[in-house]
Formats: structure tokens, C-alpha cells, sequence
């Protein structure tokens, strides 16, 4: 239908300030680089002093309304920052599926989940045109600040 023969067209993309794709930096970079530049101390991902959406994780997360229970996938996981909350909130009931294209952030995923013990977690990695995650496994989609990030929308 039209959704498939959507997913097939990619974005057109701005070769002046993107020669190499919206995401090249999130597939090309190794794993130590990206979790320096995105997660270290004064990193731009987790720290509410230097991103908003940090501050507000709370207040995004309560748009979502009652998740116990619930499957939620986090499309775009990054560095997990919702991961943690989305984890309590569906309790052991429910599964977070932290998805991201990025092999670092897969990893750095991984390693969160181990390190805080979220059970309930589920870290799948996408490519450019699926999420790879099967049909009907999510009750709750979420995409945040990750958008601009989708070439095969």
C-alpha cells in the first residue's frame, strides 16, 4: 500500500551539509567517539543543563498516559535517556524496546540495561528503512528528537 511504497523513497537530503547521509556520523563513528561526543560528562545527550528535552523527561513521558504493563518501543533510543523511566513505568509486566540505528548506541544500550538491571528491556537495532521489531509488539510507539533522523519515513 502506500506506507511500503513510502518507506521505499528516501528523503532528499541536503548533499551541501549532509554529503554522507543524515546519519553518518551515527553509523561510521567507532562506539568510544560517539559515547564521548554524545554521553560523556558535558556530553549533549543526558545533561538537563545542556539539553531541554533532559529537564522534561517526566513530563514527555506522562503524555504517554498509564503504561503498566504496556509494550513500549522507544524508536531512536540514543543514549536511553527515556529507557530508565519507560522501564518503571511498564513495570515487570510490561517491555521497553530501546531501538536505534546506531551500533555504539546499541551498545551503550546494552551496557545500560546490564548496569541499572532493566530486565524488561529490549534493545533491537534498526537500519535506515525498519525498525526490525516484530508485527504488533508495541502497544505505545515513541519517537522523540528523533525524527530528523528518519531517511525512509
Amino acid at each position: 500500500g502506500h506506507f511500503a511504497a513510502q518507506a521505499e523513497r528516501a528523503v532528499v537530503v541536503d548533499q551541501k551539509h549532509y554529503p554522507n547521509g543524515l546519519n553518518e556520523k551515527f553509523v561510521t563513528w567507532p562506539k568510544e567517539k560517539t559515547i564521548e561526543f554524545f554521553t560523556a560528562k558535558g556530553g549533549r545527550l543526558d545533561d538537563p543543563e545542556l539539553r531541554e528535552i533532559a529537564r522534561y523527561t517526566d513530563r514527555i513521558v506522562n503524555v504517554l498516559g498509564h503504561l503498566e504493563g504496556l509494550r513500549v518501543a522507544d524508536i531512536g533510543a540514543g543514549s536511553g535517556l527515556f529507557v530508565p523511566l519507560l522501564s518503571q513505568l511498564v513495570g515487570t509486566q510490561g517491555k521497553v524496546y530501546a531501538v536505534d540505528l546506531s551500533e555504539a548506541f546499541v551498545s551503550f544500550l546494552r551496557e545500560k540495561k546490564r548496569n541499572q538491571k532493566l530486565s524488561n528491556v529490549h534493545v533491537v537495532q534498526c537500519d535506515a528503512k525498519r525498525t526490525r521489531l516484530p508485527s504488533k509488539s508495541a502497544d505505545v510507539v515513541m519517537l522523540c528528537d528523533a525524527y530528523h533522523h528518519v531517511e525512509y519515513p
